[in-house]
């Protein structure tokens, strides 16, 4: 039997919680044609973002970020950003104007570069590797 939208939610929520300090879940909605769920954790002084979306019939939105005071470190999506469909289309972009493009928003959201696909499993094992939790 395949994976409901909401059963794969409650993983994501119980490897968010597992891997985050203090971790919340601040949306939970579940209807027949999209679940959310949103949560916030801290991993040392960083304060941790999970924001998915699914449904039956689209592709996964996702959002995770890590947050020092209000400025971002690291923050990945999929959202179709202009400035990630410019670098994967190039002068085309426009005409993917509603693709979702994985990428990481660097410090501050300075920066910007595409990448894989992210999990929330992906997301715990970069912010371990990555940052160092501080008191």
């Amino acid at each position: 039997m395949a994976e409901t939208p909401s059963e794969y939610l409650d993983g994501v929520a119980a490897c968010f919680a597992a891997g985050f300090q203090e971790s919340t879940v601040t949306l939970r909605d579940d209807q027949p044609e999209r679940c959310i769920l949103e949560m916030w954790g801290r991993f040392g002084d960083c304060r941790t973002r999970l924001l998915e979306i699914v449904a039956p019939d689209a592709p996964r939105k996702y959002a995770y970020y890590a947050l020092r005071a209000q400025r971002v470190i690291a923050g990945f999506d999929n959202a179709p950003d202009p400035r990630a469909l410019k670098l994967k289309h190039g002068p085309d972009y426009a005409e993917h104007r509603l693709e979702r493009i994985p990428h990481r928003h660097t410090e501050d959201k300075t920066g910007l570069e595409l990448t894989d696909e992210m999990t929330c499993a992906d997301f715990v094992a970069w912010v371990k590797a990555n940052l160092r939790p501080t008191p």
